[in-house]
């Protein structure tokens, strides 16, 4: 199918992959459109997967209601059910991004027979978004939300001088630059950015009935009847340096699943369908074809503390950097290194607390390329601490651990005291 209709309305559909495969539905967010699943579905169709990807309500041409009120979570969820049986599909798996997944956790709510599973990217269950909105920064994170809710003036701000041109704005919240010139080239013009603004002013046309919010990003916010349970299979991912949406609703949204849930955190911004399509792709393989579970992608202090070695720069007062290749482990959520006492790093580290650490070899050799992550040192002399560094060190370097020891004490002409060198990296 190319399009459906409901209402008057023409919606355009983007549908691949095997007609007879097993169909899955992609439901997009603000600002993007139906191609922001483009890295995505080539992976499912390549599984055999069927993909339905709307453009929807105030994105498609052909279905842009002027009025907010149309926008109400109960006319969005309608499109899905109206499209499924436009396609001849009594059950879908449903899949949505910010938006799209307020919309996705609603039909699962409300039409649980109509969804054979759900995976939810970055938006938590309405009930988890309440919560943390009143109980967390969240709030904070959603202001925006009441900002646009003025008619006609969000838009021209957006897209005019104030708002440094659209697809810079983009780049900037860090959508990657290909997406990001589609989604601007969409909305060149005022009106074209009114329907999927309505998306936020339809809040305060919702029922009395409804009474939690969900807020995103560029954030959705919908309303949904309190204490719903949602009972099928659920996948939630959640990119941990989303500006958004943070760590409170995405912990509590399990409480709020009764069926077979699983919690992916990913060291990610807000825009999962185009910066980790493979991720995604994965995790949607797993949940609706029972494939394997893709393994929980690795931190950022966890990809770095898995490494050899770590040049570990540290700055002289004029501001020169001096790197050094160092013994690394990872502490909970830090970097961990054993230096010496009275070497110049830790003199240098006195007068500023930057760091700059990068994967290395044994004799500090950085690759064309290698990651560069800054971060921030402090220095603990505490003997127990600086037993169980020592402990995990030994565990992971084995013998060679000794054997550097060994070596600094003959050179030292004795035993030296050590410092543990605890770093914690800065998020991207």
């Amino acid at each position: 199918m190319d399009h459906f209709t409901r209402s008057g309305l023409t919606f355009d559909v983007i549908d691949s992959g095997p007609v007879d495969g097993t169909p899955v539905v992609l439901l997009h967010g603000f600002p993007q459109d139906a191609h922001a699943y483009d890295e995505v579905r080539p992976l499912l169709n390549d599984r055999g997967l069927r993909t339905l990807a709307p453009h929807q309500r105030g994105y498609s041409r052909g279905a842009r209601p002027d009025d907010p009120a149309a926008y109400v979570m109960r006319e969005l969820v309608a499109d899905v059910l109206a499209m499924l049986d436009q396609a001849g599909l009594e059950q879908a798996h449903l899949v949505g991004h910010d938006w799209g997944a307020a919309v996705a956790w609603a039909v699962a709510i409300r039409h649980p027979g109509r969804v054979a599973s759900l995976t939810a990217l970055s938006v938590p269950h309405p009930d988890a978004m309440g919560w943390a909105l009143r109980h967390s920064t969240q709030g904070l994170k959603s202001w925006y939300m009441l900002a646009v809710q003025v008619p006609r003036l969000p838009e021209q701000l957006v897209l005019g001088p104030l708002g440094g041109g659209f697809e810079q704005g983009l780049t900037r919240l860090g959508v990657p630059a290909e997406p990001a010139r589609h989604y601007a080239a969409r909305f060149r013009r005022p009106e074209d950015l009114r329907g999927p603004l309505n998306w936020y002013r339809a809040l305060r046309h919702q029922t009395s009935r409804s009474t939690a919010k969900t807020g995103a990003s560029a954030s959705p916010g919908t309303k949904t009847e309190r204490g719903t349970s949602v009972t099928v299979p659920t996948t939630f991912v959640w990119g941990n340096q989303d500006a958004y949406l943070g760590r409170a609703g995405a912990e509590r949204t399990g409480e709020h699943v009764s069926a077979d849930y699983r919690f992916v955190e990913v060291d990610a911004t807000h825009w999962l369908p185009e910066t980790h399509p493979d991720l995604v792709a994965a995790e949607i393989a797993a949940r609706v074809l029972g494939e394997a579970a893709p393994p929980e992608p690795l931190t950022l202090t966890e990809r770095l503390g898995h490494q050899p070695f770590l040049s570990v720069t540290t700055f002289r007062r004029s501001g020169e950097p001096v790197s050094t290749p160092m013994w690394v482990v990872q502490d909970g959520d830090h970097l961990a290194f054993t230096t010496p006492l009275g070497v110049g790093k830790l003199k240098r580290l006195k007068h500023t607390q930057r760091v700059e650490v990068t994967p290395c070899d044994r004799r500090g050799r950085v690759a064309d390329g290698a990651e560069r992550v800054p971060g921030t040192a402090v220095v603990s002399t505490d003997s127990r601490e600086l037993a169980r560094v020592e402990r995990l060190l030994e565990q992971k370097y084995r013998f060679e651990y000794h054997i550097m020891k060994v070596v600094e004490r003959v050179a030292s002409r004795g035993e030296r005291d050590r410092a543990v060198l605890r770093v914690d990296v800065d998020r991207p």
